[in-house]
């Protein structure tokens, strides 16, 4: 079984060699390129937070602690043998709770990334196809964002499903097989459930021109935000959150495609947690009126407007 508190290698696909990722301590994943360099590294962890309500579009959530993580692999005969099938990881999750993904690069490499919860994509709303993608299309008079990764650092976390400009669902625990995820909303079907990551770095020669003639110069984003047989489940749409998910100034050629690496993260009931693992059950979810935070939750300081973007696709999830 996996230590905890020690580096230790995941055993996740990756399309070439030349990439890698690890769970880190403090429950991090760590996606790396050596081959481009040591400092083309992101981190990422998943953050507990507070479940907003429906009936209006709310500030920003805190980070109440991260999720913890553990490899599906030390869990052999306790799960469904297509978590073994697929590697990865898993979480648990109240049905109360809610989730934000924190990206962060300690050197600020930019990185694409693409991040789905049921093969379905959380900035387009599509079904999940091998590949970056960029630009508009005009569909009934109406301009649709084709964009279907995240720019980071640029973009430092993500909260749900970008279903208009400036607003997106919260990621909220479903329970699949009810009708309450994404996915079986868009889909029709239950198949995947969890979450699935795929990382693109920038090219080293685009890095390197970047650095040397100014020719790009990132919109750094000043961040303002509190820090405080299993069912299987997934991510449903939870309440409307003011959040914007920002249009790439890069072009997609502008990243390796040939390095990227993937990760699949899947989602255990609380209830099965120490079941499965042998450890304490996760901390009970925590309501927002208990904290009294919703009357001034997080907001975002910027340096500069960037342009966001927003998908129709995903407009009407329940």
């Amino acid at each position: 079984m996996s230590e905890k508190g020690h580096t230790v290698q995941v055993q996740l696909r990756t399309h070439k060699p030349r990439s890698s990722v690890r769970l880190i301590d403090n429950n991090e994943l760590e996606f790396a390129f050596p081959a481009i360099g040591k400092d083309c590294i992101l981190r990422m962890n998943f953050q507990r937070t507070l479940r907003v309500p429906d009936d209006e579009v709310n500030n920003l959530p805190p980070g109440l602690d991260r999720f913890e993580l553990e490899h599906v692999e030390d869990y052999e005969g306790r799960i469904p043998q297509k978590w073994l099938e697929h590697g990865g990881l898993m979480l648990p999750m109240y049905q109360a709770e809610a989730m934000w993904i924190s990206f962060r690069s300690p050197r600020e490499y930019p990185f694409a990334v693409r991040i789905a919860a049921g093969k379905i994509c959380a900035v387009t709303g599509d079904e999940w196809k091998p590949g970056l993608v960029n630009g508009t299309r005009v569909d009934g008079g109406k301009e649709q964002n084709l964009q279907n990764y995240l720019p980071v650092p640029a973009q430092p976390w993500i909260d749900g499903f970008c279903v208009e400009k400036g607003v997106i669902r919260q990621f909220v625990a479903a329970r699949l097989g009810e009708g309450q995820t994404a996915e079986e909303q868009l889909t029709g079907k239950s198949e995947f459930g969890g979450i699935q990551i795929q990382v693109y770095p920038l090219k080293k020669e685009k890095r390197v021109e970047e650095r040397s003639f100014s020719s790009y110069q990132e919109d750094f984003v000043l961040c303002s935000r509190s820090t405080l047989k299993p069912s299987e489940m997934g991510l449903g749409a939870g309440g409307r959150i003011h959040q914007e998910i920002y249009k790439d100034r890069r072009e997609v050629s502008d990243y390796d495609t040939t390095r990227s690496a993937r990760a699949y993260v899947h989602l255990v009931n609380s209830a099965d947690w120490s079941r499965i693992t042998g450890l304490p059950m996760p901390r009970k979810p925590v309501s927002a009126a208990r904290l009294g935070f919703l009357g001034s939750i997080t907001t975002l300081k910027r340096a500069r407007f960037r342009e966001a973007i927003g998908s129709p696709v995903l407009n009407p999830l329940k």
